[in-house]
């Protein structure tokens, strides 16, 4: 069970959508933590992608999940590897038999001030010669991301020490497997500790509702 899933259709929930959203992550996670991320409603639809994937897979995710307190945040713990990510286009949720990192940022353009947060001076260098900047600059940043997150530091470390771009132009693999698909209007990036292959899954607003509708009934 190897699959990304990834939900783009935002605009289209509602604030009654929103509101059974939260009452279904709020019946299965069981929350009891005072602290709340600030996105409510792209978070737990990234917590509904996983439950998505685990149904999908025949599991029940009544047994698969509960709650747990990391850093102020209420994050479910699953019995696979797992990671999410979310921006204002998108939301992505993973579901991985090795640990796994996934980061999804919106394309835009990253001032050069920001770029030097997170871009060491021969990744900006070699980024300047991009004709594609814009998208590049993007995923350099979603690369160190996913990274972070797959060997569970987050970004607790100094992002410009750890380069992932060389001489050749090619991302450097560090022994871990990295890979991005670009879309319209964002980007995704995943870093595994394994080298698997991943399915993709675009989830419509139509299937998650009826996923929504379907998990109430349980």
């Amino acid at each position: 069970m190897n699959v990304v899933a990834i939900y783009k259709d935002i605009n289209f929930i509602t604030e009654y959508d929103a509101k059974r959203i939260r009452q279904l992550v709020l019946i299965y996670a069981e929350q009891t933590c005072m602290h709340r991320p600030k996105d409510f409603l792209r978070h737990d639809i990234s917590i509904l992608l996983l439950m998505y994937i685990l149904v999908s897979a025949g599991e029940d995710v009544r047994y698969n999940m509960n709650c747990l307190r990391y850093n102020d945040w209420e994050f479910l713990s699953f019995s696979k590897a797992h990671s999410i990510s979310y921006c204002t286009r998108a939301v992505c949720g993973v579901i991985s038999e090795a640990d796994v990192g996934v980061d999804v940022q919106d394309i835009i353009s990253i001032e050069s001030e920001m770029l030097t947060e997170f871009a060491s001076r021969k990744e900006i260098s070699l980024l300047e010669m991009y004709k594609n900047r814009k998208i590049n600059s993007v995923i350099l940043f979603t690369l160190k991301e996913c990274f972070g997150k797959c060997l569970n530091v987050g970004l607790n470390y100094l992002l410009t020490e750890i380069e992932l771009l060389d001489e050749r132009s090619k991302f450097v693999k560090y022994g871990l497997q990295f890979e991005t698909q670009v879309f319209e209007n964002f980007v995704v990036s995943l870093c595994s500790v394994k080298r698997i292959e991943f399915k993709y899954k675009i989830i419509t607003y139509d299937d998650l509702m009826n996923f929504v509708n379907y998990l109430l009934k349980m």
